[in-house]
């Protein structure tokens, strides 16, 4: 039976002194995703392990981790042999892979994403066409999982000038 080797970052900031990585096998199941490999950590293994999920369809973004080094959804992420899983940097941790994105959705918060018009339209109720909106579509694809602000370089120095791409986006 093939199997998947997870070396999986754990840490409690309320009880740990520094992080760990604790290395689990679990049976390998074709199309088997990152956050199917979480999944049978916590239901067969280690029921502590803390991390994210909430649609498993790519829609929330609640389940972003660091894979590899990568930054990525879990639900998406295909299962490697060999992986190792960690939350995503620059943010607070709240128990393993669980970050705190409160920061972050904060930043968000505080912008006006959209447009304040000048003049009123030319009539009631205005014309909105499809393919007026079409360069806006790729924009509308974000789904705030904050996996590119927390790899941002510039987010990682803290320069409060800046609010971060997935604000620019929204902004955009």
């Amino acid at each position: 039976m093939e199997k998947v080797t997870a070396a999986v970052f754990r840490y409690d900031p309320t009880t740990d002194s520094a992080h760990r990585y604790e290395t689990y096998e679990v049976p390998y199941e074709k199309g088997m995703r990152v956050l199917g490999v979480l999944m049978y950590i916590q239901e067969n293994i280690d029921a502590s392990l803390a991390f994210r999920y909430s649609c498993r369809r790519r829609k929330c973004g609640s389940c972003g981790v660091m894979v590899n080094g990568k930054p990525r959804l879990a639900c998406m992420e295909a299962a490697e042999k060999e992986m190792i899983i960690e939350p995503l940097p620059n943010m607070p941790i709240v128990r393993d892979l669980v970050v705190e994105t409160g920061e972050y959705e904060e930043r968000i918060q505080n912008i006006s994403p959209y447009l304040i018009r000048r003049n009123q339209p030319e009539q009631e109720p205005e014309r909105l066409l499809p393919r007026n909106f079409a360069a806006l579509k790729p924009l509308n694809q974000c789904i705030e999982c904050f996996l590119c602000m927390s790899v941002c370089p510039v987010n990682e120095i803290r320069w409060n000038g800046f609010s971060g791409p997935a604000t620019l986006v929204q902004l955009a």
